[in-house]
C-alpha cells in the first residue's frame, strides 16, 4: 500500500478521505494485443493523450465489448508517469478491484468510481472495474516496469492459456514501449505520438546545425526544433543563437515565463511554454473580465499546479515586479480574444491554434483552475430557423440577402453546444471574415475541428466555384485554423468539390453546408451532428483519394 500523509487528506461528507490525485502529467492507456495466424503480435492502442476522458472511455468500451472469440488475445489497462503518482493511482485501482470481487461474491453492485481520483483517472478506474467485474471471464494480473523516475503499471487479463497469455502480455507492452519510447519531460510523461503530433501540418522552414555535437535539427513554424536523431526526443525552442536574431517564438519564451517577475524558472522550457499558452487561451475564452487584481490569484494557482504536477523549478532573481509581469499576461489574454474575434495576427495566433489541435487534452485541468464554465442558454426552434431560411432565400436586395443568410448561419452555429460565435464581418488583412467561431468545449468530437473556425456565407443562385474556396483556404492557412465552414445556399461546382478534397489532404478542411441541409434540422443536437458528419465524410474522401 502507498502511505498517505495528512496533507493528502480531504473532508468528504464529514469523513476524512484521501486527497484526489491529479492525473496531470500521467497518461492512461488501453492495449489489446493479438496473435495473428503467423504468430505475430498486433496491438490496438487508445490513450488519454489522444482523447478527453468521456471519449477515451467510450472508445475503449467499444473495443473490448466485442471480446474477440480468438483466445490468443490480451487486454491491458495501464498507468504511466512518475513513480510516486503512478503507484498511488494503480494502488487505488487494484485495491478497489479486490473489493469489487468481494462485492460480486456477496451479490452487491460494484463501485465504479473513486473519490481519490479526478475525472480522467476515474475513466480508467471505471474501465478496469467493468472489464474484470461485470463478466468474470478474465483473471486480473498485474505487471510493472520501472524506468528510473517513471514507471508503467498495468492490470491485464486474457483467456489464452497461461504460458501464452504471459508471453503475449510482455510482447504487447514491450512493443508499445518500443514504438512510443515514453520518457519524462520534467514531471510529465511524454510519448512519441503525443510529442510528434504538435508538428502535424506545420511547415519546416530551415535545417539548423548544432555546433556542439554535430547533430542537425529541423526548424518548424512556431519556433520548435526537431532533432534529426531517431533515438532522441528533442523539441527545443529556437533562440537568437540558432537564428542570429529574435524570432516571435523566442520573444514568447521570455514573455510566457514566471522567471522574470516571480523568480521561478520552470523547466523543461517547452513544456512550461505549452501549458502557459493553453492556460492563457482558457482565460481568454472565459467570461471573466480580467485585470491584474483578478488574474493574480488564478495565475498563482496555475503556477502551483505546474510545480506540483508538470515542471521542475529553480529559484532565480526576478528582474521586474509581479504586477508588471501579470499585466503582460493580461494583455496577452486580450490579444488572444482579439484573435478569436478574427482580428488579423498571422504569427502568434497561428502557432496557438496549431498547438491546440492536440494540447486541448490539457483543458480539463485548466478549466478547473480558471473556473471556466461558459454556460450558454440555447433555444433552438425549428420554425424560427425555417422562417429565417425562407426570408433569406426570397429577399431581392443582394446586400440584405447576404446579411440574412449570415443570420441563418449564426443561428445554427449558436445552437452547437460548445461553440461560441465571436465575430462578424471582421477584416483579416485584405480579406473579410463573415463569422468566426471559437471552441469553448470539452468535447473530443468538436476539437477534431480545431479551436477556431472560420465561416463564409454565400447566398447565391449559382454554385460557389474554386476562387471562393481557395480564398477561404488562404485565410485558414494564414491564421492556422484547421476547419472552415462554407454556407452556400446552392452548393458548389464539381471543380470546387475536387479542390476541397485536395485541400483536406493538406490539413485544411472546408465543410460545405447548403440550404437543403439546414431545412432538415429538427433540434439543436442536429446542428452539431450535421457539421460533424460533413467533417467525417470529408475525412473519408481524403483517405480514399490519397496516393498509394
Amino acid at each position: 500500500m502507498v502511505s498517505i500523509d495528512k496533507k493528502d487528506c480531504i473532508k468528504y461528507g464529514g469523513v476524512v478521505m484521501k486527497e484526489r490525485t491529479s492525473s496531470a502529467g500521467i497518461m492512461y492507456f488501453y492495449l489489446r494485443g493479438t496473435l495473428d495466424e503467423n504468430n505475430q503480435v498486433c496491438i490496438y492502442v487508445q490513450d488519454t493523450y489522444k482523447y478527453l476522458p468521456d471519449k477515451y472511455y467510450e472508445r475503449v468500451c467499444k473495443d473490448f465489448s466485442k471480446k474477440e472469440s480468438d483466445k490468443n488475445v490480451v487486454y491491458m489497462f495501464g498507468v504511466i508517469g512518475t513513480c510516486s503518482k503512478a503507484y498511488k493511482i494503480s494502488t487505488i485501482i487494484k485495491e478497489e478491484l479486490k473489493n469489487n470481487y468481494q462485492r460480486v461474491v456477496e451479490g452487491k453492485p460494484i463501485i465504479k468510481s473513486a473519490i481519490q481520483l479526478d475525472k480522467i483517472g476515474n475513466a480508467q478506474f471505471k474501465l478496469v472495474q467493468e472489464f474484470f467485474c461485470e463478466e468474470i471471464n478474465y483473471f486480473p494480473y498485474a505487471c510493472s516496469k520501472e524506468h528510473g523516475e517513471w514507471v508503467i503499471n498495468c492490470v491485464w487479463g486474457s483467456n489464452a492459456p497461461e504460458e501464452i497469455a504471459h508471453s503475449l502480455a510482455n510482447s504487447t507492452i514491450g512493443m508499445w514501449i518500443e514504438n512510443e519510447t515514453p520518457n519524462l519531460a520534467g514531471k510529465q510523461i511524454i510519448n512519441r505520438s503525443f510529442y510528434m503530433s504538435d508538428f502535424v501540418h506545420r511547415k519546416a522552414v530551415a535545417c539548423l546545425p548544432k555546433c556542439n555535437d554535430g547533430q542537425w535539427s529541423l526548424l518548424f513554424e512556431g519556433g520548435n526544433q526537431l532533432a534529426l536523431d531517431e533515438n532522441v526526443f528533442y523539441k527545443g525552442i529556437s533562440s537568437p543563437n540558432d537564428l542570429g536574431f529574435f524570432a516571435v517564438s523566442g520573444i514568447n519564451s521570455i514573455l510566457l515565463t514566471p522567471a522574470y517577475s516571480f523568480g521561478e524558472h520552470l523547466y523543461p522550457d517547452d513544456i512550461s511554454l505549452e501549458w502557459h499558452k493553453v492556460f492563457l487561451f482558457t482565460c481568454a475564452i472565459s467570461n471573466i473580465e480580467w485585470s491584474v487584481k483578478e488574474f493574480q490569484p488564478v495565475y498563482c494557482k496555475f503556477l502551483s499546479f505546474l510545480k506540483k504536477n508538470i515542471c521542475h523549478q529553480i529559484d532565480v532573481e526576478p528582474f521586474i515586479n509581479q504586477k508588471q509581469g501579470l499585466s503582460v499576461f493580461v494583455k496577452i489574454i486580450y490579444n488572444i480574444r482579439g484573435f478569436l474575434v478574427g482580428e488579423d495576427e498571422a504569427v502568434i495566433s497561428k502557432d496557438l491554434f496549431q498547438l491546440l489541435n492536440t494540447r486541448y487534452v490539457y483543458l480539463p485541468y485548466l478549466f478547473d483552475i480558471v473556473n471556466c464554465k461558459n454556460e450558454a442558454i440555447r433555444s433552438f426552434s425549428r420554425d424560427t430557423l425555417s422562417n429565417q431560411i425562407e426570408t433569406a432565400l426570397n429577399t431581392k436586395d443582394s446586400y440584405e440577402k447576404g446579411l440574412l443568410w449570415e443570420d441563418v448561419a449564426k443561428y445554427v452555429l449558436d445552437s452547437v453546444d460548445g461553440w461560441r460565435v465571436t465575430g462578424r464581418r471582421v477584416r483579416a488583412g485584405s480579406q473579410e471574415i463573415d463569422l468566426s467561431v471559437v471552441n469553448i468545449s470539452l468535447d473530443d468530437e468538436l476539437w477534431q475541428l480545431g479551436s477556431y473556425i472560420l465561416v463564409e456565407c454565400k447566398n447565391w443562385k449559382r454554385h460557389v466555384d474554386i476562387p471562393q474556396v481557395r480564398n477561404i483556404a488562404y485565410i485558414s492557412t494564414m491564421k492556422g485554423n484547421k476547419t472552415a465552414l462554407l454556407f452556400a445556399t446552392n452548393g458548389i461546382t464539381h471543380d470546387a468539390k475536387e479542390e476541397i478534397e485536395r485541400l483536406a489532404g493538406t490539413g485544411t478542411f472546408i465543410l460545405v453546408i447548403e440550404a437543403k441541409d439546414l431545412k432538415n434540422l429538427q433540434t439543436d443536437s442536429d446542428c452539431k451532428s450535421m457539421i460533424l458528419n460533413k467533417f467525417y465524410e470529408l475525412q473519408e474522401k481524403m483517405v480514399y483519394n490519397l496516393p498509394i
